[in-house]
């Protein structure tokens, strides 16, 4: 996941973002290859940085402004800098890669329709979550869909259960981004669509809609 910094660094690394995206591909999202084309001189971007002796998953992010992508390896200036980040103070030089960028300041190709979409909150089986159970079935209730709606995000109604006899009550549950679901097991996803009053489990192999 921590990548060496082409040209050298002192005391941090830079985290290479796609193997997290590959783990996690509808909640962790990062600029299409149009949004980092539209970048230009003097643009923002956000980078991922880990102290040397970082545990897995340990990093800050921080913003860099671009001084020169001309290249393969883009050049950058750290604008802010963190104690925990020992040689990236103000205006720290960086080299880097297009694909390191986790974030841009301002968005001019891409809305945010993706990360609405995956980031629509459904009530899950927490066991899922930590790979206890398969997923087995989804339900969309309509009553939870009207009376849950609240936050940033959308509700989606929907509830996901695991391959076994247990339904845990929406107290018992989860309350976060259908995008977990999907990253657990995405093949269903034609099917959510489907309207309030709507059963999906699995089927020979599959998946069908059945009505509650």
């Amino acid at each position: 996941m921590f990548d060496i910094i082409p040209g050298g660094g002192g005391g941090w690394r830079l985290v290479d973002p796609r193997p997290i995206k590959a783990m996690a591909p509808y909640t962790f999202f990062t600029p299409s290859e149009a949004e980092l084309e539209a970048l230009r001189m003097g643009d923002s971007v956000h980078l991922a940085f880990a102290p040397d002796k970082a545990l897995e998953g340990e990093a800050e992010r921080l913003w860099v402004r671009i001084e020169d992508r001309s290249g393969p390896i883009w050049q950058g200036a750290v604008e802010d800098g963190r104690e925990s980040l020992p040689g990236l103070e103000a205006g720290s030089a960086v080299s880097f890669h297009p694909w390191h960028v986790v974030a841009v300041r301002e968005c001019r190709v891409d809305g945010l329709e993706e990360e609405a979409r995956y980031f629509a909150r459904a009530h899950i089986d927490p066991r899922l979550l930590t790979g206890e159970v398969l997923l087995g079935a989804l339900e969309r209730r309509d009553e939870v869909g009207q009376s849950a709606r609240r936050g940033v995000y959308a509700d989606t109604g929907w509830f996901a259960f695991g391959d076994d006899d247990l339904r845990p009550d929406a107290m018992a549950m989860h309350y976060g981004p259908i995008g977990l679901v999907l990253n657990i097991d995405d093949s269903m996803m034609p099917l959510l669509r489907a309207p309030y009053g709507t059963r999906i489990e699995r089927w020979q192999g599959g998946w069908r809609r059945v009505a509650l």
